[in-house]
């Protein structure tokens, strides 16, 4: 009977050991994941994805779109010494490396008026190209129109490890799909001069691309910050 009890006793001590053990791993994990968080998140807030138009000082202005609004607007950006600068995500620059023309992703707290009192500007040069399916069809761009006329529309767009942009024809046919933001369908006649766009196809060797789909993007995305304050 006491080795039933002893025995007992042991496994109960064991349980509760490995039980305590789990929800300290577990602990550390969230931790960490927290952490890892709170270095992307380190603020609340929303941002802006847009080309900057000038540097003035503490002052930054950049052209936009804003969600359902097609229509390119400007907005004000003020730094400050927190401003954090990246390059990529990957290399840190400084405020001095600004300049016109660049795309930036712009993280920080916004006012009623839609300015943005930014906690960190990325400046963003590697636009990715993007592949077909598997079977190894096409390649695409991103980039703005120019011009469209008839089966013939040209982009501006910059090529992955280059910060100057370049023109690039597209040729489409009766085969293209054209959508607005992946939601709705349009046409070729609803392609204009400003619009930015993404587009899949195959690329010849002068990097033209014959369009199989021409996607309008109007949506902007807002950046939130954490759900929840840092402590």
């Amino acid at each position: 009977m006491q080795k039933r009890l002893l025995l007992a006793t042991g496994i109960i001590a064991s349980s509760l050991i490995l039980t305590t053990t789990t929800l300290a791993a577990n602990t550390n994990n969230n931790n960490i994941n927290n952490g890892n968080s709170f270095k992307f998140h380190q603020e609340k807030g929303r941002g802006a994805f847009g080309t900057i138009t000038s540097v003035s000082g503490n002052t930054i202005t950049i052209t936009t779109r804003e969600r359902g609004n097609e229509s390119e607007v400007t907005k004000t950006v003020t730094v400050s010494s927190d401003t954090k600068y990246t390059k990529d995500r990957e290399t840190t620059i400084s405020l001095s490396d600004l300049a016109n023309g660049q795309k930036v992703m712009i993280r920080g707290t916004t006012d009623n008026s839609g300015n943005i009192t930014a906690t960190m500007i990325n400046v963003e040069t590697k636009v990715p190209k993007f592949k077909g399916p598997m079977n190894g069809q096409g390649r695409g761009a991103f980039g703005t129109i120019t011009s469209v006329s008839g089966n013939t529309i040209t982009i501006t767009t910059r090529e992955r490890g280059n910060e100057s942009e370049i023109n690039k024809t597209i040729n489409v046919s009766s085969d293209t799909k054209y959508t607005k933001d992946r939601e709705t369908t349009i046409s070729l006649s609803d392609l204009a001069n400003g619009q930015k766009v993404m587009i899949r196809g195959t690329t010849d060797n002068s990097g033209n691309i014959t369009a199989t789909m021409i996607n309008v993007e109007t949506k902007v995305p807002k950046f939130k910050g954490p759900s929840r304050a840092q402590k």
